[in-house]
């Protein structure tokens, strides 16, 4: 008895000050367990490649949304389209996705189109006019390119990839984006590459 008395005056004073007591539901989740508060289990994010048609399209550029492949596309500000642009969307075009995915809904970061559609002149992934400039007029924004026969006139909305308006020469290297029909007053220059 006495053996017992002092175990069980040892162990009280331990166990008052590590609060001996079974473990209740307010105590938290049990460790292991991703939860966001209301008890519900958080979806990791992680990178994705959705490929498919574009349908039920919403929204005003830069910010869109869109179903793919029984996924919401997101774009943003962000969003990459390469020679492509936001407003080139439309329903029914097939386009590759990369980006960030939480559950069916991904932010995309860059989007490339395999196939457009609709009567609005699209880019092509492929420059129209590609070499060595011979010519050169106008001021910045508005300059027309000559490469061999072929021309070309930037607007203020043309993308400039490298070298700046202003910084292109006659010999310099170009590869020029755009849609329409390279040579005719409907051809708009999109973007303009060039090595640095």
């Amino acid at each position: 008895m006495r053996f017992r008395s002092a175990l069980f005056r040892t162990l009280t004073p331990v166990c008052l000050a590590m609060a001996c007591s079974a473990p209740t539901a307010s105590d938290g989740p049990a460790l292991g367990n991703a939860n966001d508060g209301t008890g519900a289990t958080s979806s990791a994010v992680t990178s994705t490649s959705v490929t498919g048609a574009i349908s039920a399209l919403a929204g005003d550029c830069p910010t869109r949304s869109f179903a793919l492949e029984k996924k919401t596309i997101k774009t943003s500000a962000a969003t990459n389209y390469g020679a492509y642009k936001c407003t080139q969307l439309a329903n029914g075009a097939r386009v590759t996705v990369a980006g960030s995915a939480q559950g069916d809904v991904v932010t995309a970061t860059d989007i490339s189109f395999t196939s457009t559609i609709g009567t609005t002149p699209t880019s092509t992934p492929v420059p129209a006019i590609s070499g060595n400039i011979t010519a050169l007029s106008g001021t910045c924004p508005v300059r027309t390119i000559t490469v061999g026969d072929k021309s070309a006139t930037t607007n203020s909305a043309t993308f400039f990839d490298g070298k700046g308006c202003g910084d292109l020469k006659v010999g310099g290297l170009v590869n020029i984006f755009g849609t329409g029909v390279v040579g005719s007053t409907t051809f708009v220059v999109d973007k303009v590459g060039s090595p640095q």
